[in-house]
């Protein structure tokens, strides 16, 4: 990681924020290791796919250093005892998903498929700090943060399903008070904003022909829509309801100020 990156993980580490990590291995391989902010859960990438790592705090004592769960004095953010299913028709994953007791952070979504015992997780790795001014684009940016999302299949998460997805790149103000990602790749790009999350990633499918798939999330009713774009102009809607964590934004404000 450069110095920029270096120092925005300190950052991290002493405001208690999502901990991006880069490693090198001997054979030239880079992975990535993502943290959530309440060390409950790791995320490794690498070329072969995503690992999740759920309740691996040990590990992130091994790879970064040894600080509080904590430092800025926040807590793990839990779904309810008595989670309400935002959705009737998917009530087998709404079952799935409140077994498994699991927890939403900051900036996270978790959507319910109608039908099936399948949910999507959706982290959208916004960070309040640090940003840096471009001057020649009049926005911010803040580089080699991630955005990851995941099925959960039955309970287990399955990465044969879509999405499924590490990606790693640079968030960009828009002047409509919004958020824009793009993957580093090239593959994935991503919306935040307080009305509306919008997902995209490109991938080829098992014929090795490219799909592109979308995801689209309302923020005030938290309905959703999938579209999976396939060969042959043929397209795959879903439709359903999300839960959302707690926002956390940056101050918009002060970061789209620009210099004096």
């Amino acid at each position: 990681m450069d110095e920029h990156d270096r120092s925005g993980k300190e950052l991290s580490l002493e405001q208690g924020f999502r901990l991006l990590s880069a490693y090198t291995l001997s054979s030239g391989v880079k992975i990535w290791i993502i943290t959530e902010a309440d060390r409950s859960s790791t995320a490794g990438s690498a070329p072969g796919g995503i690992i999740k790592m759920r309740k691996m705090v040990a590990t992130c004592v091994v790879l970064l250093i040894v600080v509080p769960a904590h430092s800025s004095g926040q807590k793990p953010v839990k779904h309810s005892a008595t989670f309400s299913c935002p959705d009737s028709n998917a009530a087998v994953a709404c079952a799935s998903y409140a077994e498994n007791k699991d927890e939403l952070g900051y900036n996270e979504f978790v959507c319910f498929r109608e039908g099936v015992d399948q949910h999507v997780k959706i982290v959208m790795g916004l960070q309040p700090t640090p940003w840096t001014w471009d001057p020649t684009t009049k926005t911010a940016t803040q580089d080699s943060v991630a955005v990851i999302a995941w099925v959960m299949d039955h309970g287990l998460e399955n990465s044969r399903y879509t999405p499924s997805l590490v990606a790693v790149g640079t968030w960009r103000t828009n002047f409509m008070g919004g958020y824009h990602f793009d993957e580093t790749e090239g593959k994935v790009t991503a919306t935040y904003g307080k009305s509306a999350m919008g997902l995209k990633q490109v991938y080829k499918n098992t014929q090795d022909k490219e799909v592109t798939y979308e995801l689209a999330v309302a923020g005030d009713t938290g309905r959703f829509r999938e579209t999976w774009h396939l060969p042959n102009n043929v397209v795959d809607e879903h439709f359903g309801r999300c839960v959302a964590g707690p926002a956390q934004w940056p101050d918009y404000a002060a970061i789209t100020k620009g210099p004096k």
